[in-house]
């Protein structure tokens, strides 16, 4: 997931628009949209997280591992929710598989859209701060979801698919 060489991962795309500035195998413009925020096209495929680990969620560790931290406004466009799946652990090798953790957290305040994408196979376990396995949506953040699968994902106590932090 990161060290992707010249190419640009997933995950290394959301540290670029999360710093603002180039990392890995990718590259940054100025906000690419007209409100100055950046958009990340995800091709069709599967995104399996692989990077285990638990509490970074500030920078400049924030999606160092386990789930992909958005810190920045952004638009996310994949091909489509039947072939761009973004999982927590490979369900086509075992459908029985438990996630490393959640699939994606959007952090307060942000304003975020994700379009053609499937969440999928995120787990947690803890009561309060680990709700919402395929989704996390901080205080204050305006999230839209457009033709998005939320599927497969699993916490111990409540909120398995998405969660919204009001407050």
């Amino acid at each position: 997931e990161y060290d992707s060489g010249e190419n640009c991962s997933l995950r290394e795309a959301i540290q670029t628009v999360n710093g603002g500035a180039a990392f890995g195998g990718c590259t940054i413009e100025a906000g690419t949209e007209s409100d100055g925020s950046y958009e990340i096209i995800v091709p069709a495929g599967n995104y399996t997280l692989t990077l285990a680990g638990n509490d970074e969620d500030t920078a400049p560790s924030a999606n160092a591992s386990s789930d992909l931290d958005i810190l920045a406004d952004v638009t996310i466009t994949g091909a489509g929710y039947n072939t761009t799946i973004i999982q927590a652990c490979d369900m086509d090798a075992d459908a029985q598989c438990m996630g490393i953790g959640r699939v994606m957290d959007i952090h307060d305040d942000r304003i975020v859209t994700i379009y053609g994408v499937t969440l999928r196979k995120g787990y947690t376990d803890e009561w309060w701060e680990d709700r919402g396995a395929g989704l996390r949506v901080g205080e204050d953040a305006n999230v839209t979801l457009n033709s998005v699968r939320v599927s497969h994902n699993s916490n111990a106590y409540i909120g398995g698919g998405i969660y919204h932090d009001s407050g």
